[in-house]
């Protein structure tokens, strides 16, 4: 394609996009659980989250995550889902083990975290939307991981483009600290109630949210991040590119869409 940016160079832009004292993915410690469920060490730090692009993510801020957490290096997979809750709500559950949970409720979510966590003697939770676009930039500041345009997408995203129902995890190119799938496949569910304005009273450090949802969707909306193989229709009310690293976008939390998976984090054990 005329003007695309040659594949070494989009790497070297990478290695160089990342800030100082920030490993690179083959520098940074993997652990995997009793589940087979592969996490990688997300280092503390700091980076500015959001982008002002449009109206829900400005204005941009300054964010310090104080702690290391371990992230799921991929979403998790119906398999994994359906050994911890006892079933499989995907749309598509037929011969697909290795494919994301998806049409899974963020309470479905946050349930299978507290079993999990249960099971494994350890704490596991949703990240938060801070944690989410920390790693997903993974040091970057540019508007995808992997540089300023869009170009590229298909060798890190599942998208509209490239297939027409969830692809098992982990096939495309992961991004600089190593999480497969963070941008594409399913939307995935975080922590976070959603607000409009949730940036302008954000905490620097450490933040968690608005303690309620502004919009109305019944109960209020949770936050999903990182855009879908699903085409825009009924899945993306913004503006924005829905794959970059910084797009928001929200349901009930008591929706249960073809859609919308999540990947999970792993507390460091002190």
């Amino acid at each position: 394609m005329a003007g695309q940016t040659p594949r070494w160079l989009r790497l070297l832009i990478l290695a160089c996009a990342v800030h100082a004292g920030c490993a690179l993915a083959e520098e940074l410690p993997t652990a995997t659980n009793s589940l087979g469920m592969t996490f990688v060490r997300i280092p503390a730090g700091s980076f500015t989250m959001g982008s002002g692009a449009d109206f829900n993510d400005a204005p941009p801020h300054p964010v310090t995550i104080s702690r290391d957490f371990w992230l799921g290096v991929c979403e998790v997979t119906q398999e994994q889902f359906e050994a911890v809750a006892g079933f499989n709500p995907s749309w598509l559950a037929y011969d697909a083990a290795d494919r994301p949970v998806d049409s899974v409720s963020w309470f479905d979510a946050a349930r299978f975290c507290a079993l999990l966590s249960e099971r494994e003697g350890r704490v596991y939770r949703l990240p938060t939307e801070a944690e989410w676009e920390y790693a997903c930039r993974a040091g970057t500041t540019t508007t995808y991981f992997f540089g300023g345009a869009p170009d590229p997408l298909a060798e890190y995203a599942w998208t509209p483009e490239s297939c027409s129902a969830p692809m098992p995890v982990g096939q495309l190119a992961p991004n600089p600290w190593g999480l497969h799938d963070i941008l594409g496949n399913v939307y995935e569910w975080v922590g976070d109630w959603y607000a409009n304005d949730a940036y302008a009273g954000s905490l620097e450090r450490d933040p968690t949210g608005p303690e309620a949802s502004s919009n109305r969707l019944g109960t209020g909306g949770k936050v999903a991040r990182g855009g879908c193989w699903l085409g825009p229709v009924g899945m993306n009310c913004l503006r924005t590119d829905r794959y970059s690293s910084t797009a928001r976008n929200c349901w009930t939390p008591h929706a249960r869409h073809r859609a919308i998976g999540f990947r999970v984090v792993m507390e460091v054990e002190e």
